[in-house]
C-alpha cells in the first residue's frame, strides 16, 4: 500500500485522511498538541472556549453526508443561536430556528468531530515539519525534533500559503502562486465569569472597526454550567501583532466596546485570555481550490483557497482527491 503524509490535522487535512485511508496508508503530521488547526477549544479552571472558529454551517448534501457519521456519534451537534446583529447603533434581533441557519458545534470540544474521523489514522502531534526533500524518488519529511520520517510516495500539505513557502527550495512551481496569497491576522480575547451574565443573545454580530462578534459559548450545547459564563470576543483584522506594551490597551478597547453593546459590565471578569492567530482569513481566494503537481506527487489544499470558513476546507480536499 503507497503512503501519504498529510501536512496540517484542520478540516482539510483530515477530510484527505478520511478518503484516503481505505487506498493509502496515512500519516498526518500536526505541530501542535491537538488537532483542528482554528477549530480550537481552551480550558481553564471550570471554562471552556472555543477560541478559534466558535461554530460553522453546512451548505452542501456532500459536506453534510461527510459529518452524518459525527453527528450520530453525538461528537458534532446543531446550535440553535440567538443571533443579535448591531449595525449603525440599530439591534436588530433574530431567532435562529430554521435549520438552514443552525450552527454546528464539536462536542465537548470543536475538533471532537474530528477526533472521530480519524480515530483509526496515525497522526504525530508536536511535530512541526521544517522541510520536504526526496531521497530515492520517495518524500522525507524534517522535523522540528531532528526526526526524520520518510519515506512517502506523496505529500499533501494543509496548512496557511505562509507556512507551506517554509517548506520548499526555491525550484518548487508552487512558490509564484503562494506567494500571491495575502492572509488577515485576529485576537480572541477569553472572558470567563463566576456568574450567570443577563445576555440578550448566543451570538452577536457586530459591524466596528476592532469588534467582529461576541460567543457566549457557555449556552453551546454540552457547556453549560448554569454557574458560569464564558465569553469569547473575536476582533477584525490586525496589521500585526500587539506589542506586550499595548495589550492592556488593547483590551481594555475590546472590553469598552463589548460592555457597551452587549448591555453588561465585561471588566469584571475572573480570568482572562488572548489568542493571536497570524493567519486567521484570506485577503482574496485565489483563482485555484488546490494545487497539485502529479509528476513529482506533490500538493497543496486549504479553506483559504476558496473561502473563509469550515466548509471550504472540505471542498478543497474533495476537489484535490478527483485530481490525485
Amino acid at each position: 500500500m503507497k503512503k501519504i503524509a498529510i501536512i496540517g490535522s484542520g478540516i482539510t487535512g483530515c477530510t484527505l485522511a478520511k478518503y484516503l485511508s481505505d487506498q493509502f496508508e496515512i500519516t498526518i503530521f500536526e505541530k501542535s498538541r491537538g488537532i483542528g488547526g482554528r477549530l480550537a477549544t481552551r480550558r481553564n479552571e471550570n471554562f471552556t472556549f472555543d477560541h478559534g472558529v466558535p461554530f460553522f454551517e453546512v451548505k452542501t448534501n456532500k459536506f453534510r453526508s461527510f459529518l452524518k457519521s459525527t453527528v450520530d456519534d453525538g461528537h458534532l451537534k446543531i446550535w440553535k443561536a440567538k443571533c443579535l446583529k448591531v449595525k449603525k447603533n440599530i439591534t436588530s434581533k433574530n431567532l435562529i430556528l430554521n435549520k438552514k441557519e443552525c450552527k454546528f458545534v464539536g462536542t465537548p470540544n470543536m475538533n471532537s468531530f474530528l477526533k472521530n474521523l480519524v480515530k483509526h489514522i496515525d497522526v504525530r502531534l508536536n511535530c512541526k515539519i521544517t522541510s520536504i526533500f526526496k531521497s530515492n524518488n520517495l518524500w522525507n519529511l524534517n522535523c522540528s525534533n531532528n526526526h526524520v520520517y520518510g519515506s512517502f510516495d506523496w505529500i499533501i500539505i494543509c496548512t496557511p500559503p505562509y507556512q507551506a513557502l517554509e517548506l520548499f527550495n526555491k525550484q518548487n512551481s508552487f512558490i509564484s502562486k503562494l506567494k500571491k496569497i495575502k492572509m488577515y491576522s485576529s485576537y480572541s480575547l477569553m472572558l470567563g465569569f463566576k456568574k450567570r451574565l443577563d445576555l440578550d443573545f448566543d451570538i452577536l454580530h457586530i459591524e466596528n472597526d476592532l469588534v467582529k462578534n461576541i460567543i457566549v459559548n457557555s449556552n453551546k450545547p454540552e457547556r453549560n454550567n448554569h454557574q458560569l459564563t464564558s465569553l469569547v470576543i473575536n476582533t477584525r483584522f490586525v496589521k500585526k501583532k500587539i506589542c506586550n506594551s499595548n495589550k492592556q490597551i488593547f483590551i481594555k478597547n475590546i472590553l469598552n466596546i463589548g460592555s457597551e453593546i452587549a448591555k453588561a459590565d465585561l471588566n469584571k471578569y475572573n480570568i482572562s485570555d488572548l489568542h493571536f492567530w497570524r493567519y486567521s482569513e484570506v485577503k482574496s481566494t485565489p483563482k485555484f481550490d488546490h494545487l497539485i503537481n502529479k509528476s513529482i506527487s506533490l500538493g497543496i489544499c486549504g479553506d483559504w483557497m476558496i473561502g473563509n470558513n469550515v466548509e471550504s476546507g472540505f471542498l478543497s480536499a474533495t476537489s484535490f482527491i478527483k485530481r490525485m
